[in-house]
């Protein structure tokens, strides 16, 4: 009989016959030996038969999974592509975003194969176990999870700054993240990737519209008059931390495994890769190059900050779904990461029992408040996101990938001239994925380090000794502008926010304490110039930012209060982020 089977065939199951468990007593000696001759731990299929499963996993079509890709992939990182350019130039922005783009299109594909091969693989850490024995299944593992988790953290935060953005309310941020953590956890709950692929889709709809607002925005507009440039000078901080963003635009590689492991056919994967890289490079290239036409050299990170006020706020509201899809489906990435390693070998995760569904739940809970404490309880957030990214992602996005196919080929790397080929590129890949790294690190850690926000842990020392005022710092990212207020006398501590909605509220008490009188009612009133220095970067930020910020202020004002202000000397400093602004606040005479 066995001589009448194709060789790697499965023999046909008997109606009695279970052919996924088979009692040690059936097992011949030869087959027992041939077992023992295999010294690799043995792997189990994390979702194995699904026939009668109560939770089937394994539903997804490639439609499906190439949409929830492009949901993990493409967020509002899109509009920092344009400060890209700017950094850049136009030509070498372009060549650059192309070639990452196909690079990445190549190691995703390698991902493909790697799982083909070893068909019981869910995760980066089953991967890492494959390729370096437990350590490997811990190390990658590990990476994996913190680099999701930050993800979603990020997702909370930018959730908060395009409410505030909205809504120019004074609630604070961290009632916007509260509401944003219930919202992701709600749509985090069905425990199947299908369910969510639905919610992809509007993701995607929702991600295109407000690009394609802010690009028509800002082609009407017109707010910048210059010329293109298609080189620029510029220093190896700056470039390659614009490198960074490219990369990082195309790092969704690290969910490829879980979404492969749960598609009725593994091997429609291509297709859904393609599709995802197909929409993602042309999204990319046509707002990062439509944008910086006509934005310049002045073009905000993100973009939404060259467009108007109004603008902005229909952008963000558009986005909504997007940024909220987005961390959705990072966070069902991270959960389910944990909940198969935890019921791998038992049959829990097919049951609806309440010990299969609580945990469920209780793993999505636990998760998404740690991304939240992540996102409002660290005040260099940005900069550390962008040290665990550089760290992680570029592993997970190109070195990995290329380690996984040196892997695949061990023993045949100069077999013929096509695998010499490969192995070349793969070498140069895992170069690009080691330099990506290094560099990254370098600027990450360099940003971390010049970042005033770390002034909630030490109070820098020089400017921000005023008597007579006090020093507030802005400093942007991809999700908004961090504002950090201190070193006035009613400050005890620096105050970091991420919202000039909130940091108003503080500014407000500030600019108060300088008013020659009050009110009967204890309002502010008089005439007197409070002294606020200013460090902002890049300088075409400061003038909107500080018109937001003191809308609020006036907003925060009970009754006359407030009603103008001014700006006294000039910036100093080219292109650093010590920038200088004295600013004088006038206090309305009654």
């Amino acid at each position: 009989m066995g001589s009448m089977l194709e060789e790697g065939s499965r023999p046909a199951a008997d109606a009695g016959m279970d052919t996924e468990r088979v009692h040690p007593e059936a097992v011949s000696d030869g087959e027992r030996d041939f077992e023992k001759q295999d010294s690799k731990p043995e792997y189990q299929d994390a979702f194995g038969d699904e026939e009668y499963a109560e939770v089937k996993y394994k539903t997804l079509s490639w439609w499906q999974c190439g949409f929830l890709m492009v949901a993990e992939t493409v967020s509002l990182g899109i509009l920092s592509l344009p400060a890209v350019v700017a950094a850049l130039g136009l030509v070498p922005a372009i060549i650059l975003l192309v070639a990452l783009g196909l690079m990445s299109t190549y190691t995703g594909y390698t991902i493909g194969q790697f799982k083909w091969r070893h068909p019981y693989i869910h995760s980066m850490g089953d991967a890492g176990e494959i390729i370096m024995g437990r350590f490997g299944r811990e190390l990658f593992g590990t990476g994996q999870l913190l680099l999701v988790v930050f993800i979603m953290a990020s997702h909370i935060l930018t959730f908060t700054v395009a409410m505030n953005s909205i809504t120019d309310h004074g609630t604070c941020s961290i009632v916007f993240g509260v509401v944003g953590l219930v919202i992701s956890f709600v749509l985090c709950l069905p425990r199947t990737l299908a369910k969510v692929s639905f919610l992809s889709v509007a993701s995607f709809i929702s991600v295109f519209s407000a690009v394609l607002i802010v690009m028509i925005a800002v082609g009407v507009q017109r707010p910048w008059h210059g010329s293109v440039n298609a080189t620029v000078d510029t220093s190896l901080y700056k470039a390659f931390l614009a490198v960074c963003n490219i990369v990082f635009s195309f790092s969704g590689h690290v969910a490829f495994f879980g979404f492969m492991a749960e598609l009725k056919n593994p091997h429609d994967y291509p297709k859904s890769l393609f599709l995802l890289q197909g929409i993602d490079t042309c999204l990319y290239i046509v707002a990062a190059v439509v944008i910086y036409c006509y934005a310049g050299d002045d073009v905000t990170s993100p973009a939404l900050g060259s467009a108007s006020t109004i603008v902005k706020k229909v952008a963000y509201g558009i986005a909504l779904p997007t940024i909220i899809i987005g961390g959705v489906v990072n966070g069902h990435v991270a959960c389910k990461y944990i909940y198969v390693r935890m019921w791998r070998h038992s049959d829990r995760m097919h049951k609806r029992d309440l010990v299969a569904t609580g945990s469920w739940v209780l793993i999505g809970l636990a998760t998404w408040i740690v991304a939240w404490i992540i996102a409002e309880a660290i005040p260099v957030f940005n900069n550390l996101l962008s040290l665990v990214a550089s760290l992680f992602a570029s592993w997970f996005t190109y070195g990995f990938s290329a380690l996984f196919w040196l892997h695949l080929n061990k023993g045949r790397f100069f077999s013929t001239p096509m695998k010499t080929a490969l192995t070349i590129l793969n070498i140069f890949i895992m170069g690009i994925a080691c330099c990506i790294c290094g560099l990254g690190l370098y600027v990450s850690g360099k940003a971390l380090h010049d970042d005033p926000g770390s002034a909630s842990f030490s109070l820098p020392a020089g400017p921000t000794a005023l008597d007579s005022g006090a020093t507030l710092y802005v400093y942007p990212s991809v999700v908004g502008c961090i504002w950090c207020l201190t070193g006035s006398s009613d400050l005890r501590r620096s105050t970091c926010v991420r919202s000039s909605v909130s940091v108003s509220c503080r500014l407000y008490r500030l600019l108060a304490s300088g008013a020659s009188s009050r009110t009967a009612e204890g309002h502010p009133t008089g005439s007197r110039n409070v002294p606020l220095r200013l460090h902002s970067s890049p300088r075409s930020a400061t003038r909107d930012s500080l018109d937001n910020l003191f809308r609020n202020v006036v907003k925060e004002a009970p009754g006359r209060g407030f009603g103008e202000w001014d700006c006294h000397g000039r910036i100093e400093g080219e292109g650093s982020c010590a920038e200088l602004l004295d600013v004088g606040w006038k206090v309305n005479e009654g």
